[in-house]
């Protein structure tokens, strides 16, 4: 719920665009590999096994399709809250079906589907980087269970800050303290995305939406009042994604009508 003071001062709202790649991904892992892989004389100039296998993958996407929709907050798959799902909805209907359809992945779906699958156990030096494989790996477990073609998967994060205002000499008044605006709030909402295959991993592409939201309240009950802000400016940069989002399947929806005209 606003507090009676943003109804008198406007709150900040800014969408911006962080330095990711926005455009589509339509290159070819065996150009790649060729590109690199040059007999010269009797020298060969070769690629490690590892990256050539990371390498070897093929822009397969064909509209529409089902492109599954995972969530992610905290590092964990969840749910689609409803007013993240209405702007989903919206950019459906924005789409039209010659796209396909967008599926949520089912965190119970995925539970099922990684059961039997014994999780790597990382290394304390590579903890992290396991985490993020491991995670993506269940999702893709997952969205294949649904006979997903791709995924979305999206990341909600926040920052905020605390400041104390030119009143904030009201915090040591009992009554001020309730009254006065004497704490300057503000919340940053990031939300990334990106598209990927679910059979091989092909990534076609990532994209980003940030969201800026301000309040100024009194310094009791500041503290829930930057939660809520937190939690509002995450929402709104979901809702700004899907714009973002459609711009790359526009791209995308290019560039596979370009591949099918020159077969």
């Amino acid at each position: 719920m606003k507090s009676p003071h943003s109804k008198i001062l406007a709150i900040a709202l800014t969408l911006g665009l962080a330095a990711c790649q926005t455009g589509p991904q339509w290159s070819s892992g065996r150009a790649y590999i060729e590109k690199y892989e040059q007999a010269a004389g009797t020298r060969t100039v070769g690629m490690d096994a590892e990256i050539r296998k990371a390498a070897n993958v093929e822009p397969s996407l064909k509209f529409p399709a089902r492109i599954g929709l995972a969530r992610i907050e905290r590092g964990r798959l969840t749910g689609i809250p409803p007013q993240e799902a209405d702007a989903w909805l919206a950019l459906a209907k924005r789409l039209g079906p010659a796209f396909g359809d967008f599926v949520p992945i089912s965190p119970l779906v995925v539970g099922l589907a990684s059961a039997d699958r014994s999780p790597p156990r990382p290394s304390y030096r590579n903890y992290e980087v396991s985490r993020v494989r491991q995670v993506v790996q269940d999702i893709r477990l997952g969205a294949a269970r649904q006979h997903v073609d791709v995924i979305l998967i999206y990341e909600l994060y926040s920052t905020g800050a605390d400041r104390a205002t030119v009143l904030s000499v009201a915090d040591l008044t009992i009554v001020g303290a309730f009254l006065m605006p004497s704490r300057a709030l503000e919340a940053r909402g990031i939300a990334q995305a990106a598209l990927i295959d679910v059979r091989d991993g092909y990534h076609y592409g990532s994209t980003q939406a940030v969201v800026t939201d301000a309040d100024f309240v009194p310094n009791v009950g500041s503290s829930d009042r930057r939660g809520e802000l937190e939690h509002d400016a995450r929402t709104a940069a979901a809702v700004a994604l899907t714009d973002k989002v459609e711009d790359l399947a526009h791209g995308l929806y290019r560039r596979v009508q370009q591949a099918q005209s020159t077969r």
